[in-house]
C-alpha cells in the first residue's frame, strides 16, 4: 500500500572506473547483510561479509541492508561502471567517512517533490526455489541467514518503490532478503 511520505534516502552517484569501484565495494560489503551478484551466466546471493567481490566476476551487482544500497553495473560501451549508493536519511557509518568518489544527486529529491509530493510503498517478491532446476543449476541463498528446517523454503526479496506525485515509478531499492 502506497503512503504519501517525504523522502527517506539520499541518492548518491559513485565511481566509474573498475579500480576505485573495488574498493568501494570492498567498504560496503563487511556493512551488508545480502548480496544479489550477476554475470551473463549466472546469479549468485554469498554473503557479502565473507566474499571477495570483483566487478569483472560480476558486472551488475548489489550489496544492501535495510540501511543502504549499493549498486553497480557494466555499461556496454566501454570499461565503465554506472554505479549508485542510496542510504537513509540518519544512517550513519559508524564514525566512518563515505569514500570521496560519491556525488550527491538531487534529481530524484526534485522528481519526488513535485506537485503535492511522493508516495513509498514496500512489497515483496518471492525468489526461484534453490532446488528449481529449470536453470540449468540450483541456487544457494548463503546471504540469507536462520535456514528454516522446511523441506523447500521460499526466499523473499523485499524492495521499497518511490513514486512521484502522478504515481509514476521514479526508483526502488532493495532493502532484505529472508525465508519465508
Amino acid at each position: 500500500m502506497a503512503t504519501e511520505s517525504t523522502l527517506d534516502i539520499t541518492v548518491y552517484l559513485g565511481p566509474g572506473d573498475r579500480d576505485t569501484l573495488k574498493k568501494v565495494i570492498a567498504f560496503f560489503a563487511p556493512k551488508a547483510e545480502f548480496a544479489i551478484l550477476e554475470s551473463l551466466i549466472r546469479t549468485d546471493f554469498p554473503d557479502p561479509k565473507t566474499t571477495d567481490i570483483e566487478p569483472d566476476d560480476y558486472p551488475k551487482g548489489r550489496v544492501f541492508c535495510k540501511d543502504f544500497e549499493l549498486r553497480w553495473e557494466k555499461m556496454d560501451s566501454d570499461d565503465s561502471f554506472r554505479t549508485v549508493l542510496v542510504k537513509t536519511t540518519g544512517f550513519d557509518w559508524e564514525g566512518e567517512q563515505l569514500p570521496d568518489d560519491f556525488k550527491e544527486s538531487d534529481t530524484l529529491a526534485v522528481e519526488f517533490s513535485c506537485g503535492s509530493g511522493g508516495a513509498v510503498d514496500d512489497y515483496t517478491v518471492y525468489l526461484r526455489p534453490e532446488k528449481d532446476t529449470s536453470l540449468g543449476r540450483s541456487l544457494n541463498y548463503a546471504c540469507i541467514k536462520d535456514r528454516p528446517n522446511k523441506r523447500n523454503p521460499n526466499a523473499k526479496l523485499h524492495i521499497r518503490r518511490y513514486r512521484d506525485a502522478w504515481g509514476r515509478l521514479i526508483f526502488w531499492r532493495y532493502c532484505k532478503m529472508e525465508w519465508e
